[in-house]
């Protein structure tokens, strides 16, 4: 523990020995006065949008509930204050589409989705948390003439939503927003709170605008009729110390309305706590900001998706039910299991250390009953250790305050939100010391918990899967199906078929958020390998339809998804594609028949760099070799905006040509802390191995060798680059050794590989060896790197 308490007139004083000749900083002196001014704080809350929660409804039930404790649950977890949803609009708002309940002025389904049960189950753990909509897009119906959904009948959509909240699911929305991030419109904001006023829902609070800047509070300044409009001003991602936010100044501050961050975050589970320390206590200071809401709640989202990890904690693993629990939800519990809405800021004590945001700050809230108070210091930018000297006055409690301290530097779960003992003040006085990286939280009231459960192990997705479609309610989204754009869902099969399909539904371009693209839907493991994916498609109307394997990401505002696509089109003509970002490539193509209405079967293999395709079961493609994708998802895409059917779709394995990993060791001549050699052969193309960078670079040639579990005939190796964008560490030349005892090592192989994230293929006279070791004698940057290295059999 590197917190030390002190504590007047206690028996037991915690003193740290200070070094000859160190000059400690002079503390930084708080009173914390009860009769203090300041704004009341509404909480800390998550935002589940873009599709960032999709997998977590099929998790195992257990499983799925330890999440939502962790999340929601009061005094167990991140006790989560404020549960923002997105009100889904059919297109992609970030990492997939979230289907909307009015396709069509008549199309009234309450039911699709899964924000509904999120914000059920969230009310259900704690009845007092608020709730909040806001759309992304909207149906292109609600205004055919323009994209934008500044119309009458897109107000007309958001109260249907909002009165089925409460009719279909007893759910009162606290909290209503415009568009997010794309501006207002003052006559529209106005509409909204008149219509919201004449259906009886005049308790919603409305904010504006949920985007980038302030023009909705200086716009508002100016105008009566929008400032009336609105009860909140709610901003994303705030610069605060760039827009004079200090003090008081600016239109934000002067048209009297409470200042949310109503976006904020978007940061990894397992690296973003840090910043969310320093926005939680510097919104306050530096910009009276009583409300933080985090993007995004959970990332439950498939690999290769963009903003990989950015949630409170990670659970995309529904067939293990494996869940992570990172630094993050226990640095938004250091706030919300301290204070609740409702308590008032204390304006004297929330300041920085010594005027350095980077230093540290500290914030004081007190109860409504002006008794009790809670405290909050951090130290995260912090450069040596910081002391506060602290001094309670004005009515507050000053008996005995209980501690809980998370240590950010610590990798370690037992470092994060521990119970420290009691601070007791003497006479209203203590000071605590803080090292670098630290969150302190001290109350007068007790009740916070470190709630604790052991989630399953990490594991692939097995294969076979098989879906067909067929044990669904109509209007239903199918297990572990990830909708990308458009929305997919159950419908009864037509073109001569019995039962029940997957239909792509929407037929109208919505008004988008962020771009276009065609409709896809995803489903697997990012970790899938060689395997055959095949599936019965029919298109109801001129278009085309793809099957889709190796999916590896989504790219630009057209949503490319990115991977190989097995296309077949009404005009007659196939293709085998290759996309990458906005690029396709025509790995084959030929002609066929395949007329709307009439149903088809597609299949994909993927063995190594090889790629075979079947339509109708004529195999048309053959061991075509192409390296761009080594692994990923599979799917079906769509052309815009089609009706298309699938039924029975299946991924089956095929057999490796690889060694298995299970046993092997794997060990490198350098590594940087956090990028170890193991990682070069976990399974996980999102790791890697890298030669140590700090503080200074090793120089090449460096190697990796893997010991195999017994001693096998191998016939080559397969080498996948980091997967993260960064060329650092490619491979660019390499030498590969083999030995029987470890000691006595045989050159086999040489050459130079394109410096790229290709998997790279490599065959070698086949050769019995227990040990496997590649030299990079050359890579980019200077370094050397690998994300997945695996063995052939010989």
């Amino acid at each position: 523990m590197r917190l030390r308490l002190f504590k007047a007139a206690v028996a037991a004083l915690c003193v740290k020995a200070i070094s000859v000749g160190a000059q400690p900083a002079p503390a930084t002196n708080i009173l914390v006065n009860g009769h203090d001014k300041g704004r009341i704080f509404h909480g800390i809350g998550a935002l589940s949008a873009g599709a960032s929660s999709r997998l977590l409804i099929d998790y195992p039930p257990t499983q799925r509930q330890q999440i939502l404790d962790y999340l929601f649950k009061p005094h167990f977890g991140a006790s989560l204050q404020i549960n923002k949803v997105e009100i889904g609009g059919d297109m992609n708002s970030t990492d997939g589409s979230e289907p909307s309940a009015q396709r069509t002025p008549t199309d009234h389904n309450f039911h699709r989705g899964y924000e509904w049960w999120l914000m059920k189950q969230s009310k259900l753990l704690n009845p007092s948390i608020k709730l909040y909509g806001l759309e992304w897009g909207a149906p292109g119906w609600v205004n055919p003439y323009h994209q934008d959904p500044w119309t009458d009948r897109n107000i007309e959509t958001i109260i249907n939503w909002v009165k089925h909240a409460r009719k279909d699911y007893g759910l009162r929305i606290n909290y209503l927003g415009g568009w997010n991030e794309r501006g207002f419109n003052t006559g529209w904001y106005e509409a909204f709170r008149k219509s919201l006023d004449r259906a009886g829902l005049g308790s919603i609070q409305i904010i504006a605008d949920d985007s980038w800047a302030w023009n909705a509070a200086s716009a508002a300044a100016n105008d009566t009729k929008f400032r009336d409009s609105f009860n909140i001003v709610g901003v994303h991602y705030p610069a605060l110390t760039k827009l004079g936010m200090a003090g008081g100044e600016g239109p934000a501050f002067t048209i009297g309305k409470p200042i949310w961050e109503s976006e904020m975050g978007s940061q990894p589970y397992d690296t973003g706590a840090p910043a969310l320390a320093q926005s939680f206590n510097e919104g306050y200071i530096s910009g009276r900001i009583t409300a933080y809401i985090n993007w995004s709640t959970i990332w439950s989202v498939y690999g290769g998706l963009p903003y990989k990890n950015d949630g409170l904690m990670l659970a995309n693993e529904p067939w293990s039910g494996h869940y992570v629990v990172g630094p993050s939800i226990w640095t938004v519990a250091q706030t919300t299991q301290f204070v609740q809405p409702g308590w008032q800021y204390l304006d004297g004590a929330c300041k920085y250390v010594h005027n350095d945001p980077q230093a540290g700050s500290c914030v004081a809230l007190k109860s409504p009953d002006g008794k009790d108070f809670s405290m909050i210091f951090e130290t995260i930018g912090a450069k040596s250790s910081v002391t506060f000297d602290c001094s309670i006055a004005g009515g507050l409690r000053s008996n005995r305050l209980v501690c809980r301290t998370t240590n950010l530097k610590s990798l370690h779960p037992a470092d994060w939100f521990v119970r420290q003992p009691n601070i007791v003040p003497n006479n209203g006085h203590f000071t605590v010391t803080l090292q670098p990286g630290e969150i302190l939280s001290v109350s007068t009231l007790g009740g916070q918990h470190h709630g604790h459960f052991t989630a399953p192990p990490s594991r692939v997705l097995p294969l076979p899967f098989h879906e067909t479609f067929q044990n669904y309610p109509l209007g239903a989204t199918p297990h572990l199906f990830s909708d990308q754009q458009g929305t997919f869902d159950i419908a009864k099969a037509k073109g001569g078929r019995a039962g029940r399909c997957l239909r792509q539904e929407i037929t109208t371009s919505p008004i988008f958020w962020d771009g276009g693209g065609d409709p896809s839907t995803l489903v697997g493991d990012w970790r899938w390998r060689n395997y055959t994916v095949s599936s019965d498609v029919m298109l109801e109307q001129a278009g085309y339809v793809d099957l889709v394997g190796r999916m590896q990401s989504t790219y630009g505002v057209s949503n490319v998804i990115s991977g190989y696509h097995l296309r077949i089109a009404t005009n007659g003509k196939w293709q085998l594609l290759r996309l990458k970002r906005e690029k396709a490539t025509v790995l084959a193509a030929g002609t066929g028949r395949y007329p709307a209405g009439t149903w088809h079967h597609l299949a994909l293999r993927f063995s190594l760099d090889g790629i075979s395709a079947w339509i109708d079961g004529k195999n048309v493609v053959h061991q075509l070799h192409d390296d761009a994708y080594a692994s990923g998802l599979a799917g079906y895409q769509v052309s815009e905006w089609c009706h298309a059917e699938f039924q029975n779709f299946t991924v089956t394995a095929v057999k490796s040509q690889t060694i298995s990993l299970t046993g092997i060791k794997t060990t490198a001549t350098s590594f940087e802390p956090g990028y170890a050699a193991s990682f070069a052969t976990d399974g996980d193309a999102d790791t890697f191995w890298h030669t140590k960078y700090t503080p200074s670079p090793v120089q090449l040639p460096q190697s990796i060798t893997l010991e195999l579990s017994a001693p096998a005939k191998v016939a080559g190796l397969t080498y996948l680059p980091r997967q993260d964008g960064n060329h650092n560490g490619d491979i660019t030349q390499y030498v590969v050794a083999v030995s029987l005892d470890g000691h006595a090592f045989t050159d086999i192989a040489s050459g130079a590989w394109p410096d790229n994230s290709s998997q790279k293929l490599l065959r070698f006279p086949p050769v019995t060896a227990k040990w496997i070791r590649i030299t990079a004698m050359a890579g980019s940057g200077g370094y050397a790197a690998a994300a997945e290295i695996n063995i052939l059999r010989g």
